[in-house]
């Protein structure tokens, strides 16, 4: 076998290898579980319920529901 046969083989062979580390890394991704709607619901209220139960503020108190526990995520 020729010296460019062998670093062929081995240029592939290193591919093929960074190919299987891909899924690890993605699963690692998926792994990180968003917040459920439940959790943002009830953080959402315990914002409301902070705040005097005032009125009228229901969609920024879920945003910031949402920020607060993405946050926390690892």
């Amino acid at each position: 076998m020729s010296d460019s046969m062998i670093e062929q083989e081995r240029k592939m062979s290193q591919a093929m290898s960074m190919k299987a580390i891909a899924p690890a890394e993605e699963t690692r991704q998926v792994m990180r579980a968003e917040p459920t709607t439940e959790q943002i619901r009830n953080r959402a209220f315990e914002i409301y319920v902070s705040r005097g139960n005032a009125p009228g503020d229901e969609f920024q108190d879920w945003l910031l529901a949402e920020r607060e526990l993405l946050s926390k995520q690892p």
